[in-house]
């Protein structure tokens, strides 16, 4: 059955997700991390069954999903303080257990997800068309989730999670293969963040150049695949940055038209 595979799916990354991290939270509790890395696949999951399928089957499979996952996972205590990172969701949280600070997995798992599905799926949503395209905006919102504040989330990382589990997401609401293939390649192909924060579309083409550049030219070198990984790590902050700040855009856009220019006419890009 789909619902299986998605499951097993859920549960398979919440694993990598946690294990991310904790790479920044090593003090934390390992299984009420998980719970909520399993919650944010979990609505990330419903999030792209509602864009391909809003019929009466893919509502059944939601409503499924949401039902069986906590009941898939090892039952373990939660901490609250451990499993919610924003603090405007630790009070609707502890509100959900009548102000309990630690609870079962599945009491802490309602209470999560309760409390974060409208508002993330509404968060995901609204930054489909930004800066950082739409599994870029759905992985932004996976990493708040399970990053400290104020730390960037190695949204590379989550992006490849993402990515890989997308492709157990895609073919529960109909899409064909080529559907599919492109969903979860574009973690890795439209995620020029800043130069899309300047240009305003992943498909200008000054963004395609340097996407081409960083395929044909940067991914083929260890340092050039280091520099790669160090970009995703510190755009997503500028490129909001940048929206803010209008002339600072046109001005950054500028350059990066320029320097596209000369990347293209170097390393025979057109």
């Amino acid at each position: 059955m789909q619902e299986d595979k998605i499951l097993r799916s859920i549960i398979r990354y919440s694993k990598d997700l946690t294990e991310l991290a904790l790479s920044s939270r090593p003090g934390a509790n390992k299984g009420s991390i998980e719970v909520t890395s399993a919650v944010v696949l979990l609505i990330a999951t419903i999030y792209f069954i509602n864009k391909i399928d809003k019929g009466f089957s893919a509502r059944a499979l939601i409503d499924s999903l949401v039902d069986q996952l906590p009941r898939s996972m090892e039952e373990r205590p939660v901490g609250i303080a451990h499993a919610v990172m924003e603090g405007d969701l630790i009070d609707a949280v502890k509100s959900e257990l009548m102000g309990a600070q630690h609870t079962n997995l599945l009491g802490a798992f309602t209470a999560i997800y309760n409390s974060r599905v409208e508002r993330d799926i509404n968060r995901m949503t609204r930054l489909e068309n930004g800066p950082m395209g739409e599994l870029g905006g759905v992985a932004a919102v996976i990493g708040e989730a399970i990053t400290k504040p104020n730390e960037t989330p190695d949204m590379l990382a989550i992006l490849d999670i993402l990515g890989k589990h997308i492709s157990n997401i895609v073919p529960a609401g109909g899409q064909s293969g080529r559907n599919k293939s492109n969903a979860s390649e574009s973690a890795g192909s439209k995620a020029c963040f800043v130069a899309t924060a300047c240009l305003g579309s992943p498909e200008a083409p000054t963004v395609i150049t340097l996407r081409k550049y960083r395929e044909a030219v940067l991914k083929q070198t260890r340092i050039g695949r280091y520099l790669v990984q160090t970009y995703y790590k510190v755009s997503p902050p500028f490129a909001r940055y940048l929206e803010r700040h209008d002339q600072l855009r046109r001005y950054v856009g500028l350059l990066l038209t320029r320097i596209a220019q000369r990347l293209e006419k170097a390393h025979n890009l057109s």
